[in-house]
């Protein structure tokens, strides 16, 4: 996501871990006082519909009055999407409900996108949607997790790369085979035999609900950099656009036999832990069959606030960011659509009440609010898009409704494009627990970026640990590279999207060349010993145990 111009250096400035301060503009404490008014009694009624679909229907009210999906393709924080005059939606149910709900879904002519355990996503009209929302066995209606881009390489050198190219190719008839997902494959087909290996070694297939492979040039670019390292291989390439499908096409890549799955995609829709999602059982699946499930971590280092338990000094329900401070407040742009995600560690479902809510500064007007009705069986989740009228500042602040979880990590995401890149979105930014998913799985592997040039940890690198304290990311990789994709276009490629696959390609090289015997988690184990430590001494939560490095030191 985080593609840049070329002048990118000019923009650098030092942004350590944790937290961060906002310095471009200060301004007093504020405190609210008084607590928000009563949930208005819709909330309840509709408690099994986000209130997030509530609100896109109501400006949104048909296709024609809604962004045309070409409109969309670099808007993924849109909560909903019209799909073929429907809208794709996620419904999570009672498992023991599944195949009646499954029955009943197609009598009503609903149609079921992917299904797993617990959960589908499917593409319904609002009237559909409404008997929907009263139907046995039906836990939630909501967005689906739409899963987004994390924007010869210049690292191919760095991380040692040049020897292995000069062994021997022993992968033998069948040679290396390797899947990427991502969101689409712009550009794919004018790079055969050049970029990539030639046509008969490229295969594809679409998981998406809108049918678009090319939406974006994002994978096309991943893809360069893999096959940058060896083009002696097969490459899979799967366009997917949620977790559902995510979780499909991994399912997919591993009975093509692939031995490296590659995603430079995630969410920051997730419990944080590995769980609670199809895409995790899918790479568990892998790492079974010995295929290594390789992610980005993730690029919001500069995006992401985190408390480890809802801080209330005074009492009033509101959350304290800093002493009588219950604001955090960040800059907008007139016109530039962003969106607030609030989650906190009770998954799969909350008795615990949170809501979230923006207002302007300094005004202090209530802009908008997510109110949804934690009652059992909702998400831990609140959810804000908004696009501001006017440049200036906003700020979002979180009430204490009701419920025991109070001592659970509590965080909000920001998804914008007018910060969070080199600077710090938040007054209060914590770049700690900013591992999204898939990378956060027990199974993935979670690469972190480091300037190619400088091995410097990229100001905007997801850092972990996960919610249940687990070290992310395992290891870093160079980032800001040059590509066709991009570079045509006056572009390089940057982000965790680039980090991601100079790890997939040391797999891949390694495969084809000297260790065609072993599997790819075989391999990886032989790899990340090797990799040089950058940082604290030992494994860290910025790089994890080091940079990429392909040789023995």
């Amino acid at each position: 996501m985080h593609v840049k111009r070329l002048l990118h250096s000019l923009l650098f400035m030092m942004v350590l871990g944790g937290l961060t301060a906002w310095t471009f503009q200060s301004r007093q404490t504020y405190n609210l006082k008084e607590a928000p008014p009563a949930k208005p009694t819709w909330v309840k009624r509709w408690s099994r519909v986000q209130p997030a679909l509530i609100s896109f229907l109501e400006s949104n009210p048909s296709p024609s009055a809604s962004l045309k999906d070409s409109d969309t393709r670099f808007r993924p924080r849109q909560s909903f999407r019209w799909v073929r005059n429907r809208l794709h939606i996620r419904v999570l149910v009672d498992p023991h409900f599944q195949d009646i709900l499954r029955t009943r879904m197609v009598e009503n002519g609903i149609i079921i996108h992917t299904e797993h355990s617990g959960e589908f996503e499917v593409l319904a009209t609002p009237a559909q949607i409404e008997k929907l929302a009263h139907t046995d066995g039906v836990r939630t209606i909501t967005m689906p997790k739409w899963m987004k881009p994390l924007y010869t390489s210049e690292g191919l050198d760095v991380v040692g790369a040049s020897l292995w190219q000069q062994a021997p190719i022993t992968a033998g008839t069948s040679g290396t085979k390797i899947g990427i997902v991502d969101i689409g494959f712009l550009f794919y087909e004018q790079t055969f035999g050049l970029e990539l290996p030639p046509e008969e070694r490229i295969h594809t297939r679409n998981f998406r609900s809108d049918q678009d492979f090319k939406t974006t040039e994002h994978g096309t670019a991943v893809a360069e950099v893999v096959s940058d390292f060896t083009k002696d291989l097969d490459l899979y390439l799967a366009a997917i656009s949620t977790a559902g499908e995510l979780a499909e096409a991994i399912n997919w890549l591993v009975d093509q036999g692939v031995e490296v799955i590659s995603g430079s995609i995630g969410s920051s829709y997730r419990a944080g832990d590995g769980t609670n999602s199809p895409e995790y059982q899918a790479i568990q699946r892998a790492w079974k069959n010995g295929v290594v499930p390789v992610f980005a971590a993730g690029n919001e280092g500069l995006t992401h606030w985190m408390s480890n338990g809802f801080v209330d000094n005074d009492q009033d329900g509101w959350f304290e960011f800093g002493p009588g401070d219950e604001l955090n407040c960040f800059p907008v742009s007139k016109g530039v659509t962003f969106s607030l995600l609030l989650e906190w560690y009770d998954w799969p479902v909350s008795e615990t009440d949170y809501d979230l809510f923006l207002y302007s500064w300094p005004e202090i007007k209530l802009i908008a609010s997510s109110r949804a009705f934690q009652n059992g069986s909702q998400e831990p989740v609140e959810y804000i898009e908004h696009t501001p009228s006017n440049d200036g500042t906003m700020c979002f602040a979180i009430f204490y409704q009701k419920g025991p979880k109070t001592h659970v990590p509590i965080e909000v995401f920001i998804d914008t494009s007018v910060c969070g890149g080199y600077t710090a979105c938040f007054e209060y930014t914590v770049s700690e627990g900013s591992v999204g998913s898939p990378a956060d799985g027990k199974q993935a592997i979670a690469v972190g970026a480091v300037i190619w040039d400088t091995d410097t940890l990229a100001p905007y690198s997801s850092r972990g640990p996960t919610h249940d304290g687990r070290l992310k990311p395992e290891i870093s990789a160079p980032t800001h590279v040059s590509t066709f994709a991009y570079g045509h276009q006056g572009y390089i490629f940057t982000g965790t999207s680039a980090a991601t696959p100079h790890v997939t390609g040391a797999l891949a090289l390694m495969h084809s060349t000297l260790l065609n015997t072993l599997d790819g988690t075989t391999i990886y184990s032989i790899l990340l010993p090797r990799a040089i430590d950058l940082g604290p001494v030992g494994p860290d939560y910025a790089y994890g145990y080091g940079r990429l490095y392909m040789l023995v030191r």
